[in-house]
């Protein structure tokens, strides 16, 4: 089985990979696949493999490759932390948006009597027009 990539069989093993190997080669010894001296010089290479692709060559003529299925699990674990990342600007998002909603009803309740006051004054206008120029900016910059 030849699953492996050229890039992917040059990264080095980590102990956790080498000692899955020689699970793997005990179990197959278990089964009749290897006899003990087989599965004596196979585990002494797995000790001493430094890549993926050494691994693999050690189980390549055995069914269920164990490197393989690490390889998943890297993968697995690799989207997890994607999918984990997401969710937490999902929720940093979600307390922009309503720090800005906060924010925008606390400008309206501070304007309000004063839009009201210049309404009487007659420059009504412009004041609504500076309250909704610095609502604008601080969303802005906070997103």
């Amino acid at each position: 089985m030849d699953f492996l990539t050229e890039e992917q069989r040059h990264i080095r093993a980590s102990d956790q990979e080498r000692e899955e190997v020689i699970e793997h080669l005990k179990a197959c010894a278990n089964e009749g696949r290897l006899n003990l001296e087989e599965l004596s010089d196979r585990v002494q290479t797995a000790i001493a493999s430094k890549t993926l692709g050494e691994l693999q060559d050690i189980c390549a003529d055995l069914p269920d490759d164990p490197v393989a299925s690490l390889l998943q699990i890297r993968q697995d674990h690799q989207e997890s932390i994607n999918l984990e990342e997401w969710h937490n600007n999902r929720i940093a998002e979600r307390h922009r948006t309503r720090s800005t909603v906060l924010f925008a009803i606390l400008a309206y309740m501070l304007m309000a009597p004063m839009a009201v006051a210049t309404m009487r004054s007659g420059s009504f206008g412009i004041v609504l027009l500076v309250a909704v120029c610095f609502i604008i900016i601080y969303i802005k910059k906070f997103r």
